[in-house]
């Protein structure tokens, strides 16, 4: 057993855990022994008296300078203000003119007036709204408003695609249901729902294991020029390739339901430039009175994100010759295993396209892949691809689907180069390097300081005296956070580079381990992790591209252990970007693209280089196994420069308008919490 003993104003004792809770204070001091053993043999009891009475002089210090900062006039009249807001029964729109305040006063004290017309002028002509939108109503109240907005007649669809567009190629659509296990009038629906089909040419094949006595009757076709549908005896995949005459083969989950129009938008992706060798689409799900609710506007193509959560399977269609690439004769694959299936297949694809439209519909309570069954088929994929990994299930709770965590096996350990920028602001630094020390499984790293222009006595000589652990890297001049870590770079000696703030504090003991476990994948261009604010929420989950015309933090302030917006704030999923706050690199890579960009002096420099890297052809990949808190805004202010922005957006505005990939265009650009565009 061991044993918590924090040493300051007050002595706790409880079970020591690796992952804390919460951050530590200035006046904390950890020392892990055993119960069994005398603390007088664990340490030297004047050193731990030095220590106290060092930190309670911090503390009381540091107490003073919050008591004088309450007491100012600006601190009381913020403090009434929002106090005010939170009563006002129109609190959105004094928290957004809160807001627009904060704002002007930032940019007036760092650019003058004309820095705040410049900037107001900019976002008017960006199109942006100004005012913060209030997102506090539920998912389902704001999916039942965006319904109402974007519900069609299947008559206008009819008119707008079959009378006025004229498709290169009509491929007829083979769509197999597995009816195993199924209802029979579950199964009713399900069939029914692809005759309603707006599309003509489509085959129905249902598999159902040899169940034809009493099998209820299939729905007439309605002579729209598709093939008679038909029941096919064995649910293995050779026996159904031999059925299913159409060019491109769909599966569709037992219990769903197609849309009117799916195979019809469907049949128009196809004919949108270059045909994909895989679609997939959007879903929700219909409850016992037939209301639509928890819908799921997904990412586009995230392979890190489908070994993770199966978000594709449902309803997806495939081109007939991945089957002979993916699928060995030899193989008895059954075709209910619909997320082997999309595994192997999407493998030997070269395209996948998402459409960013709810065409199925599951039914509340509808039969799922058990999670050992999927932990299987992930691990299958695995093998094949020459990966050695070990795959966990995670209890999906509410969730509609189950989770899954991939940890590679690390082949080799190399050298971490654990980079952190610093100007004074000694207590965070200090923090940063105890909880790097003291929660970290991975030994193999070194820590570089650079330091960029301290001037505070008491950080001079923590510098000093660090150097016998750390290398201190002086870079005087202006701030520039580009020029700051491309210097540190050069100083360093690991194969990994690690960009770390000086205002970030270790977590999990595994952080730096779960970033390496994927930067040593060869497709894989960065690495970034899950930060918190100290109160427990969400402070970086990925970077979204778009949000309020620049980029955000994905969920954030969303609490963590909210299931948040289908539970992507917890799996391993591919992003545009990661915030450099804590983002792991290898050299090679980073030598590629040539580095941090030094004309984005302040911000913006960590998403323009995983742009670029992204332009090469890597991933960005986001793991929630790395988990650290960051303390934003606390070593400078979060304004963000108006020459920088500027850059940023000339050189990436195709990219920005064409939208972020791993975020569907029917979730908010207000916003960062993954609501819904109403």
């Amino acid at each position: 057993m061991t044993t918590l003993i924090t040493l300051g104003p007050q002595v706790l004792v409880g079970p020591f855990h690796d992952d804390v809770s919460r951050p530590l204070g200035p006046a904390g001091l950890i020392l892990c022994v055993r119960a069994d053993t005398d603390i007088d043999h664990a340490c030297d009891v004047q050193v731990l008296r030095r220590e106290l009475a060092e930190r309670d002089r911090r503390v009381v210090e540091l107490t003073g300078r919050l008591l004088a900062m309450e007491a100012t006039l600006t601190w009381r009249l913020r403090r009434r203000m929002e106090s005010m807001a939170a009563r006002s029964p129109l609190s959105w729109l004094m928290r957004s003119a809160l807001y627009l305040g904060r704002r002007a006063i930032e940019v007036w004290l760092d650019e003058g007036v004309a820095g705040v017309v410049q900037k107001t002028a900019a976002k008017v002509r960006l199109g942006r709204g100004l005012l913060p939108p209030s997102r506090s109503d539920e998912l389902d109240a704001q999916y039942a408003r965006w319904l109402r907005r974007q519900r069609l007649s299947a008559r206008r669809l009819r008119r707008e695609y079959l009378g006025q567009n004229s498709f290169r190629t009509w491929p007829l659509i083979s769509v197999v249901i597995a009816a195993d296990g199924s209802q029979p009038d579950s199964l009713n629906a399900t069939i029914a729902s692809v005759h309603r089909q707006i599309y003509p040419r489509w085959q129905l094949l249902v598999a159902s294991g040899g169940m034809e006595s009493g099998w209820p009757e299939l729905p007439a076709n309605d002579g729209a020029g598709s093939t008679p549908a038909q029941l096919a005896v064995r649910p293995r995949l050779a026996d159904l390739l031999q059925r299913a005459k159409g060019e491109f083969i769909g599966f569709l989950a037992p219990g769903s339901q197609l849309s009117e129009w799916a195979l019809l938008e469907v049949v128009r992706r196809l004919n949108t430039g270059v045909a994909p060798d895989v679609v997939y689409a959007d879903e929700d799900e219909v409850d016992e009175q037939g209301r639509q609710r928890r819908p799921f506007f997904k990412p586009g193509w995230s392979p890190d994100l489908l070994l993770s959560i199966d978000y594709v399977s449902r309803f997806c269609i495939f081109r007939r010759e991945l089957f002979e690439q993916a699928c060995s004769a030899k193989d008895e694959i059954d075709v209910a295993d619909r997320y082997d299936l999309v595994l192997r297949l999407t493998e030997a694809a070269e395209s996948v396209a998402h459409i960013p439209k709810v065409l199925s519909h599951r039914r509340v309570g509808q039969p799922v892949s058990s999670p050992e069954a999927e932990r299987r088929a992930v691990e299958r994929a695995l093998t094949r691809r020459g990966r050695e990994a070990t795959v966990w299930s995670i209890a999906p709770g509410s969730m509609p689907h189950h989770h899954r965590v991939v940890r590679y096996p690390l082949r080799v350990r190399p050298l971490v180069s654990i980079i952190i920028p610093t100007r004074d602001q000694v207590d965070l630094l200090r923090q940063c390097l105890r909880s790097i020390a003291d929660r970290t499984d991975y030994d193999r790293y070194e820590i570089l300081i650079v330091d960029n222009d301290s001037r505070e006595p008491e950080t001079l000589r923590f510098l000093a005296q660090v150097s016998a652990t750390a290398r201190v890297v002086h870079c005087p001049g202006a701030f520039n956070y580009s020029a700051i870590n491309n210097l540190g770079v050069n100083y360093a000696r690991g194969e990994q580079l690690l960009f770390l703030n000086n205002d970030v504090q270790v977590i999990a003991r595994e952080w730096l381990t779960a970033m390496v476990e994927h930067a040593q994948r060869p497709e894989v261009g960065a690495v970034g992790a899950k930060l918190l604010y100290p109160d427990g929420t969400i402070q970086h989950g990925g970077v979204v591209l778009g949000i309020r015309g620049m980029a955000g933090h994905a969920f954030r302030h969303q609490p963590d252990e909210a299931e948040g917006y289908q539970g992507l704030a917890h799996v391993t999923r591919n992003c545009s970007a990661v915030t450099a706050a804590c983002l792991l690199i290898r050299r090679a890579v980073f030598e590629e693209v040539g580095g941090f960009d030094e004309a984005l002096r302040v911000d913006l420099n960590d998403i323009d280089l995983c742009l670029r890297i992204r332009r090469r052809g890597y991933l960005i990949v986001y793991t929630p196994l790395a988990r650290l808190y960051h303390y934003e805004g606390a070593s400078r202010r979060r304004l963000r420069p108006a020459h920088d922005e500027r850059l940023f957006r000339t050189r990436w505005r195709k990219v920005l308008e064409s939208g972020d990939p791993y975020y569907n265009p029917n979730l908010t650009r207000f916003a960062e919490d993954w609501s819904l565009a109403v």
